[in-house]
């Protein structure tokens, strides 16, 4: 006989994504922005509350070390970003199909960037397990700080 596994995941509370960042803020020091065109990212965080500066549809000309980037971007506009590691922290999510879908993240000196290829956008709204991915990566990628010389 076949075997059938139910993966149930507990409600999230009411404000839990804004709590999220709240803390991030209040810990680390570390306000939420978003750039580029961002469009799912912007969504979520908007029906769940969560306040974050809006840098518009190009990557800033500088980044704040204060500041925790998000962004949904290109291959070419993430490769830019990633060959010359800004200042803080950033997640770039990128939509890119000559690697293997994963979670790559580079430090620096100067900064931690965070590429993201997994298709976890597509569905961020309303799947309780892409939900759970995606503050896993964040936490993750808070994790790893720039390194020492």
């Amino acid at each position: 006989m076949g075997q059938a596994m139910l993966v149930a995941y507990p409600r999230e509370e009411d404000g839990s994504w804004k709590k999220l960042f709240a803390a991030i803020e209040k810990e680390q020091g570390l306000r939420l922005a978003l750039f580029g065109e961002s469009p799912r990212l912007r969504a979520f965080l908007r029906s769940e509350a969560v306040a974050f500066h809006d840098e518009g549809a190009e990557a800033p000309s500088n980044f704040e070390k204060d500041q925790l980037y998000l962004a949904e971007m290109t291959p070419e506009e993430a490769s830019k970003l990633v060959n010359d590691v800004p200042a803080g922290h950033m997640i770039l999510f990128v939509n890119e199909q000559s690697v293997q879908a994963g979670v790559y993240t580079i430090t620096s000196l100067r900064g931690v960037v965070t590429k993201v290829t997994l298709p976890l956008l597509n569905d961020l709204a309303t799947n309780p397990q892409t939900r759970k991915t995606f503050a896993d990566i964040i936490q993750q990628h808070l994790n790893n700080h720039p390194q020492s010389p």
